[in-house]
């Protein structure tokens, strides 16, 4: 059997439909959660810290909050696409299609690490407002960049876990990773 890549468009582009239509929740709830991890723990206690090896204590732990968010994320919300229709009953839809399993996984894989690269850009513009402004001058791009490749990271390794969780375990295994 071919691989279908219309049929698997179509389920991103219904996951995707799906994350801006709950962007509260999807979108806007983790980035606020993240920035206030930022400000609590890296502008109020961070100041209040010594620097280690010249890093201050708010750039040690961006890269952290940032793949702490984005697996979270990025494995509840490919698990909750796979899982919710199930739940509701519409299922059917997805099951009556001519869609193998490599264009289901492909379509909801997809999607979730799209939302997971959205979420690293818009948590990593509140960092970089939040945080850099206590760094030298000089260690400005090394902070950014790898704040980047972490974020970068959890987007493709957070859809890929939650495929192999729910794939290995149940849907339950992702309230583990939370």
């Amino acid at each position: 059997m071919q691989f279908n890549l219309r049929s698997a468009y179509a389920i991103y582009r219904r996951e995707m439909a799906r994350a801006f239509r709950t962007a509260f929740q999807s979108i806007l709830s983790p980035v606020l959660t993240t920035s206030l991890y930022f400000v609590v723990f890296g502008s109020v206690i961070g100041a209040r810290m010594e620097p280690v090896a010249g890093v201050p204590y708010g750039a040690f732990i961006i890269p952290g909050l940032l793949m702490l968010t984005l697996l979270g994320e990025t494995t509840s919300n490919a698990s909750f696409g796979i899982y919710m229709p199930r739940f509701t009953g519409t299922i059917y839809e997805l099951l009556s299609a001519p869609v193998g399993v490599a264009e289901t996984l492909a379509g909801f894989v997809g999607a979730a690490a799209t939302k997971g690269l959205i979420l690293a850009a818009i948590i990593l513009a509140t960092a970089i407002a939040v945080v850099l402004p206590d760094f030298p001058a000089d260690k400005r791009s090394t902070v950014i960049g790898i704040t980047g490749a972490t974020g970068a990271l959890g987007a493709v390794v957070g859809p890929a876990l939650g495929a192999v969780l729910t794939d290995v375990w149940s849907w339950r295994g992702i309230f583990w990773i939370n």
